[in-house]
């Protein structure tokens, strides 16, 4: 009758949660506490201090107790109830000094506020439910029903209570309910939940006639009617003005467990060994449904009452805590009958067995559902693409995966309106996402791909004209005799000519063996250094500042394999900024900023003087400067014609159409039928090895998800990338109804092979070209040959240059011996990405090692991004957001697209703490216009 005295139960409601909160609280004070004030820091420390002694104490009476062999006194219960109160009072009294006002929203959980009143309510609900244990003596035939009355009276009289007060119109008494309402609705609070408690308690402990005789009637109302009640209230169905206001339960199978759990509740537990053996599996079965619930609203027990009298609906909130005590009674009853008949062992095991049936069903389904979602990830961000991939998944599954993480993306479990499920929905992130997300723009793109959804096709935003324009660019460049290459800086001033805030945006190409090694922006007077980060995390960070902060950052990334993106913000009316970044490079170049300004970075007579290849990390990889390129052997290579066919589900009754447009081009090109090569493309890319009846291998090819063109630009790129052929090619998308599924920039390989950055259009009655980065236009397809150099000679080529510098030699293997500072090690990052884009099956673990690489030689690539923060909070979040990403899979995304800031809302658990006080405030008004 005593087991709330077990120990064990200090560890369970009070050590383990007050430990996760003291975490949570501290990542968030580690974030922001550069932002903090003396005055602020003071008020963390104090409270993160108390809590953290509280913890402490009640880890060494816990271990005390253990050593001992001693349960928990009463002098505990009351103490600990006593100081927790007091803590969350002083939170709530101090809730303005824990953070400036205009912290950063993305710094900060939304629900943060919610944390320890979430994580510190489990201590107090079972402290009141061990004082109504103290407090209950069986000997003297308590009576349940006189504290249900007691419970139910308080309300009530509190109702009349103030409906008498507004009759009498005591505006005297109104000046100082403000402050002394807080109290008393806290202490009325208080007796409530024990009062109501203490009548739970005594049923689930003690049989009586009254019991028996209502038993059903009870136990049908709690079990299933406020259950069923209670679901359909949240989700809408009552009323719609409230919708979803604790998450998202409208699933089926919530309505479903709810009535299976009562119906197994409410039945007779008769002397029959069998069949309570198999009431007592399914009553296992079920509990932890139960339990979930009561995790959800035990945040919210405080605010029962006041739901009680605004709302009407506050019991709701109490019946899966008044459920949990029941049933686990309920359950203790079978597994004290079952006990003797099967043993103890048995009893147990079968007990906790069926416990772990839910749970274990909700793992293995995200385990499911992580697998299919890395499959298409892979699959679509980390192909072979030396093979035709067959991906073995259902589009079943792959739809109801991506409609869960749409469902789930919405941020903030207790929001209102939340199509999240509170600890479902992270249990699940977590599981499945690795705590990352996917962004809408890839959600669109998987879909499009294999559900065959219509897509829009848009590439990436490329601003090339911003409104600041550049005033001043200089350019710094030193030769390093020892390193043989040179170190320039490009410095730059940009103002802005307008009255409004801008952006400033431009992109600008680099060669082949010249990478960023530095950048930097004047924040004010003072030059500060970019961090480089991983791109994901770095560009999210920059979003979010730029979107909500409105502060002073600069990024600088890459786009592909050679178009690199500037952005700085923000640039107030007339401002002039300062920025530049430093490149390391072999020879000397010309580098184009903003269409205006041509820069020549080195000194252009030297190249002249690299008259033969530079062969690096001994003997792995060719750097062919220009004069040696003069000098390679010219070859002429024809033209080979790939048609990427629409096969997706959309063209199956357009096919005939494309073929024919297809024949009328071959036919009034006459090109020969060996220069044909037809790439059938659905959600995989399926090329044609005989070309004798293509139209019958086109009919005939399964017309299914969506025109994945980007794929069959990928694979036609990497054959040539890959083998030195003896032709180049012409690629030609022909296309249904569908938009094609295109690359956000350059397929990747566009850059390594001649006319790789150039595709054509077979419209209905044209043949337009356009490039990958460029407008559209109507051209004819040059049918010429085209001369290109051949590297080492034109017998037994191992490559033909194009605009490639870069050439990996036979054995190529990427290189373990980078250093900061040196031109060859920049060679070999640059190489090393190259080829992870000829193999992106290498995957993730590949991924990590470039951007280890790339901090340690502090050289930008395609995957990391140089980053400039204006104060050490920002820093911070960049690191945890980025030790986060690492973690994940790299196709996943750090965060949604950008959200613009608003004006913060009411907490939830906020709004129904002083519920009471604004309700008499408003009414206060009402009466005084009266």
């Amino acid at each position: 009758m005593q087991n709330w005295r077990n120990p064990w139960w200090i560890a369970l409601s009070s050590v383990f949660p007050i430990g996760a909160l003291l975490a949570l609280a501290g990542q968030i004070f580690y974030i922001i506490e550069p932002l903090l004030s003396p005055v602020q820091k003071n008020t963390w420390y104090a409270l993160g201090g108390g809590l953290g002694m509280l913890c402490l104490g009640q880890l060494a009476y816990f271990l005390y107790l253990r050593w001992h062999h001693k349960n928990s006194s009463l002098g505990y219960t009351l103490l600990i109830s006593m100081l927790y109160g007091a803590w969350l009072y002083s939170y709530v009294a101090s809730a303005e000094n824990l953070m400036p006002i205009d912290t950063p929203t993305w710094m900060v959980p939304n629900d943060a506020f919610l944390y320890p009143f979430g994580l510190i309510m489990p201590t107090l609900a079972f402290s009141l439910y061990s004082l109504i244990g103290y407090w209950t003596n069986f000997e003297k035939n308590p009576n349940p029903w006189t504290n249900l009355a007691g419970a139910v009276s308080i309300p009530v009289a509190i109702y009349l209570a103030v409906n008498l007060i507004f009759i009498n119109r005591d505006f005297y008494f109104f000046r100082y309910f403000e402050h002394l309402g807080v109290v008393v609705l806290v202490g009325f609070t208080i007796l409530f939940l024990f009062l109501l408690g203490r009548s739970a308690f005594i049923l689930a402990h003690r049989n009586s006639l009254s019991w028996d005789r209502w038993q059903i009637l009870i136990k049908g109302l709690l079990g299933i009617v406020f259950p069923i009640w209670g679901l359909m209230l949240n989700n809408g169905d009552i009323n719609r003005h409230i919708d979803n206001i604790f998450g998202d339960f409208s699933g089926p199978w919530f309505y479903g467990l709810a009535i299976v759990n009562g119906v197994l509740f409410c039945l007779p537990n008769y002397p029959q060994p069998w069949y309570r053996l198999a009431l007592f599996i399914a009553r296992s079965l079920c509990f932890p449904f139960i339990l979930y619930f009561g995790l959800v609203f035990l945040p919210f027990l405080p605010m029962a009452l006041p739901a009680i009298l605004f709302l009407g609906a506050g019991f709701l909130m109490l019946t899966p805590v008044v459920l949990i005590i029941l049933q686990a009674s309920t359950w203790f009853d079978d597994f004290t009958y079952l006990r003797p008949i099967f043993t103890f062992p048995r009893v147990l095991g079968m007990g906790m067995a069926s416990w772990l049936v839910l749970p274990a069903f909700l793992y293995f389904n995200c385990l499911q559902d992580r697998n299919a979602l890395h499959q298409a990830l892979d699959y679509v961000y980390a192909p072979n693409l030396s093979t035709t991939q067959k991906i073995q998944i259902s589009n079943k599954r792959l739809s109801r995966v991506f409609t869960t993480i749409r469902l789930n993306k919405k941020r903030g479990s207790w929001e209102p309106g939340s199509t999240t499920m509170p600890y479902l929905s992270h249990f699940y992130n977590s599981i499945v996402l690795d705590n990352l997300t996917i962004s809408d723009r890839k959600l669109d793109k998987l879909e499009a791909i294999f559900l065959g959804e219509a897509l829009e096709y848009f590439p990436e935003a490329i601003q090339r004209h911003s409104v600041p324009k550049i005033t001043s660019a200089i350019v710094d460049s030193k030769w390093n005799e020892i390193d043989q290459s040179w170190l320039s800086t490009v410095a730059l001033e940009i103002e802005n000519p307008s009255e409004t805030l801008s952006e400033y945006r431009s992109i600008f190409e680099l060669p082949d063996g010249a990478l960023i090694q530095n950048y930097y922006l004047y924040i004010g007077k003072e030059k500060v250094n970019g961090e480089l980060a991983e791109k994901k995390t770095a560009t999210w960070i920059y979003e979010q500042i730029v979107n909500n902060s409105r502060r002073d950052p600069g990024l600088l990334t890459y786009l592909d394999a050679r178009t690199l993106s500037l952005r700085v913000y923000p640039f107030l009316a007339k401002e002039v900024r300062k920025t530049g970044f430093t490149v390391i490079h072999k020879e000397a170049f010309h580098l184009h900023l903003d269409r205006e300004h041509e820069l020549i970075l080195g000194d252009i007579a030297k190249n002249s003087t690299m008259t033969s290849p530079i062969i690096l990390d001994q003997g792995k990889l060719a750097y062919i400067p220009a004069a040696v390129e003069e000098k390679l052997p010219v070859v002429n290579l024809p033209p080979h014609y790939h048609f990427i066919v629409d096969c997706s589900a959309q063209s199956a009754k357009k096919i005939n159409a494309l073929i024919a447009k297809i024949e009328l081009l071959i036919r009034s090109r006459k090109y020969a039928l060996e220069t044909l090569h037809f790439h059938l493309t659905n959600h995989r890319v399926v090329t044609l090895s005989d070309n004798t009846n293509w139209q019958a291998a086109i009919r005939k090819h399964a017309k299914q998800g969506g025109f994945f063109a980007e794929r069959a630009f990928e694979q036609i790129l990497y054959q040539y990338a890959t083998k030195p052929l003896q032709h180049y090619p012409v690629m030609v998308l022909v296309g249904g109804e569908s938009l094609p599924i295109m690359p956000g920039f350059a397929p990747h390989l566009a850059h390594t092979v001649y006319n790789g950055m150039r595709y054509y259009n077979l419209g209905d009655n044209f043949l337009g070209t356009t490039g990958f980065l460029d407008r559209f236009e109507r051209i004819e397809i040059s049918q010429d040959p085209i001369q290109a150099r051949a590297y080492p000679n034109a017998q037994k080529p191992i490559a033909y240059l194009s605009s490639s510098s870069l050439i990996h030699l036979p054995g190529y293997q990427p290189s373990t011996d980078l250093k900061k500072g040196s031109w060859e090690s920049a060679a070999l990052l640059q190489a090393e990405w190259q080829y992870q884009q000829m193999h992106p099956e290498l995957g993730d673990k590949a991924w990590l090692s470039l951007i280890k690489k790339s901090f340690k030689t502090g050289l930008l690539t395609p995957e990391t991004a140089y980053l400039v923060l204006e104060n050490e909070a920002q820093r911070r979040m960049l690191r945890v957001k980025q030790q986060q990403a690492l973690q994940g899979k790299k196709a996943l995304d750090v965060g949604e697209d950008p959200v613009k800031m608003s004006e913060p809302g009411f907490w939830l658990l906020l709004v129904l703490l002083l519920l009471a006080i604004g309700f008499q405030k408003n009414a206060f008004q009402l009466v005084k216009k009266l």
